[in-house]
């Protein structure tokens, strides 16, 4: 369980990196990037969950697999608003 928990902070280090460089992930914050900062953020993303899916937790029904699978839903969902908005912005 230690090993698990040590690697979400490798996790939780990113996500501070990425809350310093491009600001929170919210609606608001996406709304204000330009196409360059957005794609620059996207691949951001993707490098981070490349990370947590080299990092899922063998067995599927411990907690630290739920934190992991919540935490790669949330990187998803943040993946699609940066999508959804480069789509409204390159037309």
């Amino acid at each position: 369980m230690k090993k698990i928990k040590k690697k979400f902070k490798i996790i939780d280090k990113i996500d501070i990196e990425l809350v310093a460089k491009f600001g929170t992930a919210n609606d608001a914050e996406i709304d204000k990037m330009s196409v360059e900062q957005l794609y620059e953020y996207l691949e951001e993303l993707e490098d981070q969950l490349d990370e947590l899916e080299a990092n899922e937790p063998e067995n599927e029904e411990s907690d630290a697999y739920e934190e992991w699978e919540d935490q790669y839903e949330e990187l998803e969902d943040i993946i699609s608003e940066v999508e959804e908005r480069l789509d409204e912005l390159n037309g």
